[in-house]
């Protein structure tokens, strides 16, 4: 039915339902364009209502960084002045919240927007948790019970400025983002400053300071620092110059003077500390550890002195002026953001209005070019059936006329003139052979390779000119004559019946083959033979194709020497070598290789190297290659194993005396002092290396090349520790120590998988109350054959082998869930985990602040319950990336336990740059302070010291009543050791604090 009802359509109708189809398509993209224009102008209209938000968003924290200033003054001075002014400011605040609530409840803008809702409403419900207990706060400190609403207040304005990046990270246009980032960094450096302005309106009011209170000023002020110098980095030239204006104002100066002052209040502090620190210094031998203990005890009056002076020390400007310079600074902060968000405000109209204006231009330019192509369409179906007609037209009048050599006119590109152009060519048939024999016959005459074409006799009719170019033969020389003339010799009868019977069977062959120039000279060449055949069957012509294979040869030749022998030595490589060996532990004709392995590594090289530079280390690895085959026999192989590395194969022997003997020619050889023309010393062109020398024999010490060179590479490594420059012969003790080591190492693999670990915990003690507040965590291994593992026998090759990542990820996790069973029955206490270093520098997606931040998430683990111990030795890492992975563990909430402090290489700039919360004294300290007055002044300095910078003590290796009585006379905080508790298992741990608390 469709056929018939198809055969009734006309070519012309046909191609207009062809046509409907791109109609179609056209019309549907500039409907969906249509509607992206539409969608930019949603855009446009979200993002001024996003700066609106942003707007009453800066209004809202410039309320609250107010309150915050205003509530650490009157916490430092209940004066009625100073409820007063509270009171009023809470009003504003409270309307400001408002505000913001209003307008983003009216809008529904977490519906609109276009950040991924989940983080959007993370943060939104973060700002109305902690707006709900806003009251409670303020009650708080109404009543005086509270400590930490400055944090409270700084967290909610951080929880602002999230959701303000949040509200503003879906600008698209390029000015908008950098008038934001410019926006949202002005608006952290004015929280900043609100900060400072809190903490000395405090400080101001209570008439005291302390070191902690000074370090966070002064920390605010540097932070400020750091934004700004951000800002003048990346902000626009005219945001730059009225934050310059800023900059240069009197309020400005007077607050930079009033920091300034801080500033040498501390450092006078800092310098005592240090002072008083250098006492610790004991590396010197000539120093006597008396004296040391007499100097802290004359110093500790100074330092006591000091902090006592800082405490009541006094600022030239009251509190009332301090705040109105802080505020009117603040304010002009405030002032720029304004600024910057009417640019916004003022760009997002701008966008709005531009995004209309396109829409309407490309509707009418949509409009224009759908009439455009609907007209095109059918001029085009037009002409084809015009040009259809005439050749129809055309055809039957030939056919009358019989007139068949006229060609067709049709004019352009299309099918159409196609099928007239095809008409004309057969017309131009005849022309067009007699331009393809010239064409053969050029390829002919410029071809590169060589042709020979030879008759059924096999004798030659003709060659082309790169024949002659490759043989040196004239055409006249061969034509005629048999092409064995070329032969070379080299090949045998059997190699050209085997061409031949090719021939015959396949009709053509090809290889390589040598051959012989006119001049002698033999030569390889890449030969390709075809057979032309008549109609029977039989051959009438042979057509060859060779061309010279000289060079590529060469490359051949040179690419093996470059992968089987050293460039700099000319000496056999590591492939060579392994392969020679394999070799002579392979002879089918010896019931067993004799064999002797030398690996040779030359001492104190890199020192050549570092001194002299490369190309003298490379003469001397050229002089002592040299050298080595002066000491071996013909057939002996000398090799370069890689580096400074020579292995030396002894074949048909394998006697100890005769290797004895070529060893210490060796190390003789060797330690004969090596003079460089390159070397660049001043003094002397002389380096005098040495040589270590380990040796395994086969088949004694095995019969396989990895064995026999493992061997002799353990045995040099033995030498390596001894001394060096001596030789040694493989034992098989050598074998057991490595076995030894990489059986732990598989075991601990195994471990890691089948979770054979477990925890014991040691209670930790507060020395005030005597009550146990908490425990150290301690991994063992259950191993399945060998028992109950100790960290010390484990640890150290879980570090090198990479396992203490997944170790310390299951220590974590397991505290974590042991945690969480003492909560639900009844035990409030407090776990900590021992961290390395790896595991904090860690950088993939289980980074140790992840790891922490899952398990307790998991656990339903309050961060305060967890803490984490760091090493003396992690800190000596003294990079950004490990202070910033410190900063997000204790940004989770969890503390920071520096362990063994003092043993290591301690410094106060440690306690100041790291996020440390707590120091533990390591054992060594208390086991000798009953009997040595050094142990116990270098305790209490400690003690001293962590009291100083607001930090509590815990003290290690409580072994006797009288430890646990110095310590508590000493104010230390909190302690552990054997007295108190060993490490016990997690049942026997939660009996013993079940029966304190009874």
């Amino acid at each position: 039915m469709s056929k018939k009802w198809n055969c009734r359509l006309n070519i012309s109708t046909r191609l207009r339902l062809l046509l409907f189809l791109p109609w179609l398509v056209v019309f549907l993209f500039g409907g969906m364009q249509t509607l992206q224009y539409v969608d930019n102008i949603r855009q446009a209209k979200r993002a001024t209502f996003s700066i609106d938000i942003s707007l009453q968003i800066v209004n809202l924290i410039y309320e609250l960084q107010n309150e915050r200033g205003l509530t650490q003054g009157f916490l430092a001075n209940q004066h009625e002045d100073n409820r007063v002014k509270l009171v009023k400011q809470r009003i504003n605040t409270d309307e400001q919240l408002t505000r913001f609530f209003r307008l983003i409840d009216v809008n529904n803008f977490n519906g609109e927007n276009a950040l991924s809702q989940t983080l959007f409403q993370t943060v939104y419900q973060n700002v109305i948790n902690t707006c709900e207990s806003m009251s409670s706060r303020r009650s708080n400190v109404d009543r005086l019970l509270t400590s930490d609403h400055f944090q409270y207040y700084s967290r909610f304005i951080e929880q602002l400025i999230r959701l303000l990046s949040q509200i503003q990270v879906s600008f698209k246009h390029t000015e908008q983002s950098r008038d934001s980032l410019d926006f949202i960094n002005l608006i952290r450096l004015k929280e900043r400053a609100g900060q400072e302005r809190g903490v000395l309106n405090g400080m101001l009011n209570s008439k005291m300071m302390t070191i902690s209170q000074l370090q966070r000023v002064i920390l605010y002020g540097k932070e400020q620092e750091q934004l700004i110098a951000d800002l003048f980095a990346i902000s626009k030239n005219h945001h730059q110059t009225r934050l310059i204006t800023l900059l240069s104002s009197t309020v400005n100066m007077n607050v930079l003077a009033v920091r300034e002052q801080l500033i040498q209040k501390f450092s006078i502090i800092e310098q005592l500390f240090t002072q008083y620190y250098r006492q610790f210094d004991t590396s010197e031998q000539s120093v006597n550890k008396n004296d040391i203990g007499q100097k802290l005890i004359e110093n500790e009056h100074k330092i006591e002195s000091a902090i006592t002076h800082l405490q009541s020390a006094q600022l030239n400007i009251s509190s009332e002026r301090w705040w109105q310079i802080a505020t009117e600074r603040i304010d002009a902060f405030k002032g720029i953001s304004e600024h910057i968000g009417k640019d916004m405000k003022s760009l997002a109209h701008q966008q709005q209005s531009q995004a209309r204006n396109a829409l309407l231009l490309y509707s009418v330019f949509f409009l224009f070019s759908f009439l455009s192509i609907l007209f095109l369409s059918f001029s085009a179906i037009k002409r084809i059936i015009k040009k259809l007609r005439y050749i129809a037209d055309a055809m039957r009048k030939m056919q009358v006329d019989h007139q068949f050599n006229v060609p067709l006119v049709v004019k352009g590109d299309d099918e159409i003139a196609a099928m007239a152009l095809a008409f004309n060519q057969m017309l131009e048939e005849r022309s067009k052979s007699e331009s393809e024999s010239k064409i053969s016959a050029a390829v002919f005459e410029y071809a590169s390779e060589a042709i020979v074409i030879t008759n059924a006799k096999n004798e030659i009719e003709t060659v082309n000119p790169a024949f002659c170019t490759i043989s040196g033969y004239h055409p006249s020389e061969v034509i005629g004559k048999n092409p064995g003339l070329l032969s070379s010799g080299k090949h045998t009868d059997a190699f050209y019946r085997k061409m031949w019977r090719a021939l015959e069977q396949d009709n053509c062959w090809q290889g390589e083959i040598w051959n012989k120039r006119k001049n002698g000279e033999v030569y390889p060449e890449y030969l390709a033979i075809s057979v032309v055949r008549d109609t029977s069957g039989q051959p009438i012509q042979y057509i060859s194709l060779f061309s010279d294979i000289t060079q590529y040869k060469q490359y051949e030749e040179d690419i093996w020497l470059q992968a089987n022998y050293d460039a700099l030595t000319g000496l056999p490589n590591k492939k060579q070598c392994l392969d020679l060996l394999h070799y002579e532990t392979t002879k089918s004709h010896l019931k067993a290789p004799q064999v002797a392995v030398l690996f040779i590594d030359l001492d104190r090289f890199k020192n050549v190297n570092d001194t002299w530079g490369h190309n003298s280390g490379d003469e001397l690895l050229k002089i002592a290659a040299d050298r080595l085959k002066k000491c071996v026999r013909e057939s002996d192989v000398v090799a370069r194993f890689g580096g400074d590395e020579f292995v030396v194969l002894l074949t048909g022997t394998s006697h100890r005396k005769d290797v004895e003997q070529i060893s210490k020619h060796i190390l003789q050889s060797l330690a004969m002092p090596f003079h460089l023309t390159g070397a660049v010393d001043s003094v002397s062109n002389e380096a005098v290396v040495s040589a270590s020398i380990g040796i395994s024999l086969a088949p004694k010490d095995g019969n396989s090349v990895q064995t026999l060179i493992k061997n002799a590479d353990t045995a040099m490594y033995e030498v390596k520790e001894a001394g060096k420059n001596a030789y040694r012969f493989f034992d098989i003790s050598m074998h057991q120590v490595v076995t030894e080591r990489m059986k732990i190492e598989q075991d601990l693999r195994i471990a890691v998988k089948q979770n054979e670990f477990v925890l014991h915990y040691q209670p930790v003690m507060c020395l005030v109350t005597g009550d146990i507040v908490g425990a150290e965590a301690l991994i063992r291994w259950q191993h399945p054959e060998r028992g109950l593992i100790y960290p010390d026998s484990f640890i150290a090759i879980a570090e090198e082998t990479g396992l203490i990542e997944p170790i310390g990820r299951w220590v974590i996790e397991q505290a974590c869930r042991d945690l969480r069973h003492w909560l639900d029955i009844g035990l409030s206490l407090k776990v900590a985990v021992n961290v390395s270093s790896r595991q904090c520098k860690k950088v993939s997606e289980d980074a140790i602040d992840k790891v922490i931040e899952r398990a307790l998430e998991t656990n339903r683990v309050s961060a305060e319950q967890l803490k984490v111990e760091i090493t003396e030795s992690l800190l000596m890492d003294n990079s950004q990336a490990m202070i910033s992975t410190l900063q997000r563990i204790r940004d989770l909430g969890v503390a920071i336990h520096m362990d063994d402090f003092g043993t290591g290489y301690s410094s106060l700039s440690y306690l100041k740059q790291f996020p440390i919360n707590v120091l533990k004294i390591d054992r060594s300290f208390i086991a000798g302070a009953l009997e040595d007055e050094t142990d116990a002044s270098l305790a209490k300095a400690v003690v001293l010291i962590g009291h100083s910078l607001q930090l509590k003590l815990v003290a290690e290796g409580i072994e006797t009543q009288q430890h646990l009585d110095f310590l508590k006379g000493l104010g230390c905080d909190y302690g552990q050791g054997y007295f108190i508790s060993k490490p016990i298992a997690v049942d026997d741990f939660i009996t013993f604090c079940q029966q304190k608390l009874a």
